[in-house]
């Protein structure tokens, strides 16, 4: 039997990248996986892959940014589905890379939108479900950058410390109800190792 086997989880931002990885690895470990993601054909692409590994993707669009929107996401897959064993809380958005004081008031609005209060919206509507059926596991993406200030980020730094914090908090405090909480911080080659 596969780990996942009979494991409901939702994947934020899975219609590509590093979220569209976990989406596939937890399929091909036995999980059904709710693909939320708010472009509409990479949402779809990645459920029809899911199906294809011969599990059943559900899309579902949405803006984590939104906070009905992340309602609806949790709230569908508790209709569809009866319950949710794993979020994970991967969208972000990125702004221009400039230094801070050119960031403006919405970027830096859009940046909190989608990597805090998306990341908080869903962790406070999972969290009653999680514990009445004896909890779940939420996993949330940190970022080395909200400690070391790095590149031109200033907006997605602020947001990830954020993340850093309600990361620690909930798994303080949830635990005692079987929901275990933790932050993952990868690290990828970009740009700004190019010489």
């Amino acid at each position: 039997m596969s780990r996942l086997e009979g494991k409901i989880a939702i994947v934020t931002g899975a219609g590509d990248g590093i979220g569209k990885g976990i989406a596939r690895r937890f399929a091909r470990d036995g999980a059904t996986v709710v693909v939320a993601e708010l472009n509409e054909d990479a949402g779809a692409k990645t459920a029809t892959e899911l199906d294809e590994l011969g599990r059943p993707g559900l899309f579902l669009r949405t803006d984590v940014g939104k906070k009905d929107d992340v309602l609806n996401m949790v709230g569908t897959t508790l209709e569809r589905f009866g319950r949710i064993d794993g979020l994970v809380n991967n969208a972000i958005t990125v702004t221009p890379e400039v230094p801070l004081h050119l960031k403006t008031d919405e970027m830096l609005e859009a940046t909190l939108n989608v990597g805090l209060w998306g990341v908080w919206w869903a962790m406070q509507a999972v969290r009653e479900p999680m514990k009445a059926q004896g909890g779940g596991r939420i996993i949330n993406f940190y970022s080395v950058d909200a400690d070391n200030g790095n590149w031109l980020h200033g907006d997605y730094n602020a947001a990830k410390a954020g993340v850093g914090a309600l990361t620690r908090t909930a798994g303080m405090q949830w635990a005692a109800d079987g929901i275990l909480v933790n932050a993952v911080s990868p690290i990828a080659a970009s740009a700004h190792f190019k010489k």
